[in-house]
């Protein structure tokens, strides 16, 4: 069974347009498995059975850059300390 951020690498890279497989190689080669459990000799398809809700959507995105000035400054004079911790960023959403 591969493991859950495999399926999501080749998901999330079969969701760009013509991309049907992903074959993984290592400087340029291809290796037998990956971590000696993982065949990667031949593309691998994506699997949608483990996906829950939609599908990814991609697209343009819009963006306030007024806002995000805003908020770069607000975070450049020590305000919201957490705006600089990845992690707490992804979190709120």
């Amino acid at each position: 069974m591969k493991p859950c951020w495999f399926i999501s690498v080749v998901n999330s890279l079969a969701e760009l347009p013509g991309i049907t497989g992903v074959q993984f190689l290592v400087e340029g080669g291809k290796l037998e498995t990956l971590f000696g459990h993982i065949g990667t000799m031949e593309p691998v398809k994506p699997d949608w059975s483990k996906v829950k809700g939609e599908k990814i959507k991609t697209g343009s995105v819009p963006l306030d850059f007024e806002k995000a000035r805003e908020l770069q400054n607000s975070s450049d004079q020590g305000h919201q300390p957490w705006r600089c911790d990845p992690v707490r960023v992804a979190r709120s959403g």
